[in-house]
Parts: structure tokens; sequence; C-alpha cells
């Protein structure tokens, strides 16, 4: 249960990179859930940090939205509400992956097993 919310943020963050036509990162983006299966330390770290990457590009998009935003006198705020919710989402997203009980399920190298 505690893989669902890395699943949707990384689909978030496709979504984001597909707007953009970046299919490189979107594809990135798609597979990196698909290493949750792989039953391995290294994996679920480098899905911890893909996802912390992802919270700072929702915060480094939020700061561009919001500035252009400023700069046309668009009404900002909503767009600051929903990115920042993104940009906290992914995080604690990252930060589920980190419990104990997830933890276990992926052995240090040269654990034994």
């Amino acid at each position: 249960m505690r893989f669902v919310p890395a699943v949707i943020a990384f689909l978030l963050l496709a979504a984001h990179f597909m707007r953009q036509a970046d299919t490189t990162p979107m594809t990135a983006c798609v597979l990196a859930p698909i290493l949750l299966f792989v039953r391995k330390r290294w994996a679920l770290v480098a899905v911890q940090w893909s996802l912390y990457i992802g919270s700072a590009i929702w915060g480094y998009t939020t700061v561009l939205l919001v500035l252009d935003r400023v700069m046309t006198q668009s009404p900002w705020v909503r767009t600051a509400a929903i990115l920042s919710a993104l940009t906290l989402f992914t995080l604690y997203a990252g930060r589920l992956l980190n419990a104990d009980t997830v933890r276990r399920n992926y052995p240090e190298p040269g654990d034994g097993v």
C-alpha cells in the first residue's frame, strides 16, 4: 500500500513531462515504479531519490509559473496551491518508502539474503 503514492507521483511527473513534449524523462517516470519489483536496496534508494528529485522539479515549476503569472498580472494563488500540493505529495511518496516495513523487504548488500 505504501507504493501507491509513489506510482501516482511518478505518473503525475510523467504527465508534466508529456505536456512539455519531453519524452525521455516521461518514459523514465513511467518505468521507474518497475524498479520497486527489484528487491534490492539500491532499487529502493533509486526510486526514493527519483521522487525527491521529482519534488524539486515540482518546486522549480511552481516558482517559474507563479513568477510568470505575477508578471502578467494573472491570478496565481490557485496555481501556487496546486503545485505546492504536488511538491509535498511527491516528497511524501518518497518518504513513505523509507519506512521500516518497506526497508525490511529490500535487504542491504551482504545481509545474507
